[in-house]
């Protein structure tokens, strides 16, 4: 939300004078981060798959 409202800032604000141009990539970042570690967690926390797996009773007979 705030790498949004930055990046917006800086369009209404800077754009037609190309000034404050670092606001450009650190509005990126902020933006996209919450989107990728939200992406990451999600696939990190899905079980694997049964091939993947052994049970504890195909081992222990």
């Amino acid at each position: 939300m705030a790498g949004a409202s930055l990046l917006a800032w800086w369009a209404v604000a800077f754009h037609p004078s190309n000034s404050r141009l670092w606001m450009v990539p650190v509005g990126l970042v902020l933006a996209c981060t919450p989107p990728v570690v939200y992406l990451a967690l999600s696939f990190s926390s899905q079980p694997p798959s049964s091939a993947a797996c052994v049970r504890v009773d195909d081992v222990l007979h």
